[in-house]
Formats: C-alpha cells, sequence, structure tokens
C-alpha cells in the first residue's frame, strides 16, 4: 500500500510539473506563431504530448481508483474527487478548445488550464 501511496504522490508531482511547463512555457508561445503556422504547430504538439499525457493521466486515475476502493478515507476520497474534476475539465472545455485552437482561444485556453 505504501508503495501505491508514493506512485500516486509520484504521478502527481509529474502531472503537476506538465502542467506548470505547459501553462507557463508551451501555451504562451503559441502567441508567437501565425494563425497559419499555428494549426500545423498545434497539431504536432498535442500528437506529441499525448504521448506523455495520457499515460499518465490513466495512471492517476487508476491509482487513485485503486486507492479509494482498498484504503476509503477522506484523503482517497478528496483525492479522486479532483481527479474525476479535473478529468471533466479537460475533456469538456480544453479538448474543445484544442478542437478548434485559434490565436483568439489561446489566452482562454491558459486560463481554464488551470482547473
Amino acid at each position: 500500500m505504501k508503495y501505491l501511496i508514493l506512485y500516486n504522490l509520484l504521478i502527481s508531482i509529474f502531472m503537476f510539473s506538465v502542467i506548470l511547463m505547459t501553462q507557463i512555457v508551451n501555451y504562451p508561445l503559441f502567441s508567437n506563431i501565425s494563425q497559419n503556422q499555428l494549426i500545423n504547430y498545434h497539431s504536432s504538439y498535442v500528437k506529441k504530448i499525448s504521448y506523455i499525457v495520457i499515460p499518465a493521466m490513466s495512471s492517476e486515475i487508476v491509482v487513485a481508483l485503486f486507492l479509494f476502493y482498498y484504503h476509503n478515507s477522506f484523503l482517497t476520497i478528496s483525492s479522486l474527487s479532483v481527479i474525476i474534476l479535473i478529468f471533466i475539465s479537460t475533456m469538456y472545455i480544453q479538448v474543445p478548445i484544442h478542437n478548434k485552437i485559434s490565436k483568439d482561444l489561446i489566452k482562454k485556453l491558459i486560463l481554464t488550464n488551470w482547473i
């Protein structure tokens, strides 16, 4: 159980680091790209970042579910709840913005991605 808790902590730190890098470095740099180049650049970015984010987010939810199931406590319920909210935000806010990315939506992407 302690290894699962440690893994949960490590994957959460990893995802926090990815989000921080994305918010502070990657997304603001989108503003420096012309609209014509943004579509191709963004498509490449999404494809590459997905190799990092999808396995990490999947691991995060699986570990949170295991911890919730095997060690039901306020902390595991809170952790699982936050992860579910992040997934909902990702699927219903950030993904639609990514799907219709434009220079006008970059600030919205940055603001909503802090959720």
